[in-house]
């Protein structure tokens, strides 16, 4: 989609989730909700205003970028949150968490629908 060639998403150690816009090469916004590093960023392939970030804080946060004050949806994992990867149909996404294990997420209600924690500590 076009929309994925003009923004590129970041966050670090610092807490803040950042999105630049190459035509300006201004940050169009700046977050800083997460109270620890934010980890992965998974971008809504249906929709150039959604995505998802993950953090050491524990949490998945779902955003709409044109209102950044506040996330649309949070999901608690009790573990860091290292990766997230979104289903062919973007119903479900599969979270990797430090010390919680993997989770499944109905991506509509940014709920926990199975964990798997028998492999122990990632």
């Amino acid at each position: 989609k076009q929309w994925y060639q003009r923004r590129v998403r970041a966050g670090g150690d610092d807490c803040l989730l950042k999105c630049h816009d190459f035509r300006s090469g201004n940050a169009v916004f700046v977050s800083k909700h997460h109270e620890m590093g934010v980890c992965c960023i998974s971008p809504d392939p249906s929709s150039e205003h959604h995505m998802l970030s993950g953090s050491y804080d524990e949490t998945v946060l779902h955003w709409d970028m044109r209102s950044m004050r506040q996330p649309l949806q949070s999901c608690k994992l009790g573990g860091g949150v290292w990766r997230i990867k979104r289903n062919q149909e973007n119903t479900h996404i599969l979270v990797a968490g430090m010390h919680s294990g993997f989770h499944i997420l109905d991506l509509e209600k940014l709920q926990i629908n199975k964990t798997f924690t028998e492999h122990g500590s990632l």
